[in-house]
């Protein structure tokens, strides 16, 4: 009986292996498809992005096996929260955008696939427990963003909207204050 480990694909197929077959099969669909598979520059972006999808799939299999180390959960939980908000909020400082939308766009703002592929280069490069770390760590970081920002996007988004709109009523903008005014003929 063979046992998996985080550092193979598997009892025969290095971790690294896995990562180029998903490689190889993107690129026989790039250059062998019939050109109705693939009609747009979209479709070419979207192999890649989902070979990488297939790899991390496979890491939260092999990851969720090996177990997850207390500390891990706690670094995930502050790279969602604390790493993520506080340089955006920063990095906002002196706009014209409120804290609140700092916060919103700290939240909300891009994630997801930048992190699984630098986590999955850095873990291919690495070995033994070095690479289980960085596959722990991207992994448990990505699954805990796809929960949490899945289930808080829609009642934030909402709020924020709301909250957006109520500040439009109050003040009528520039192009609908120039749209009345010749309308009314003045």
């Amino acid at each position: 009986m063979h046992t998996r480990t985080a550092t193979t694909g598997g009892p025969h197929q290095p971790r690294h292996q896995i990562v180029e077959r998903g490689v190889e099969l993107t690129l026989a669909i790039l250059l062998f498809a019939d050109a109705t598979v693939v009609r747009s520059t979209e479709d070419v972006g979207t192999l890649p992005s989902l070979c990488v999808w297939f790899v991390f799939g496979r890491e939260v299999d092999l990851v969720l096996n090996t177990g997850v180390p207390l500390a891990v959960i706690v670094y995930a939980v502050l790279a969602l929260t604390v790493v993520r908000i506080i340089p955006v909020f920063l990095a906002l400082r002196g706009t014209t955008i409120t804290r609140l939308e700092a916060i919103f766009i700290g939240w909300m703002g891009p994630r997801g696939l930048a992190s699984l592929v630098l986590g999955l280069l850095a873990g291919v490069a690495l070995n033994g427990s070095a690479s289980l770390l960085v596959a722990q760590v991207t992994v448990i970081t990505v699954l805990l963003s796809v929960i949490l920002h899945g289930l808080t996007a829609g009642p934030i988004g909402a709020a924020f909207a709301r909250s957006a709109a109520a500040g439009r009523e109050d003040e009528t903008s520039e192009p609908e204050a120039a749209i009345s005014t010749v309308a009314a003929g003045k």
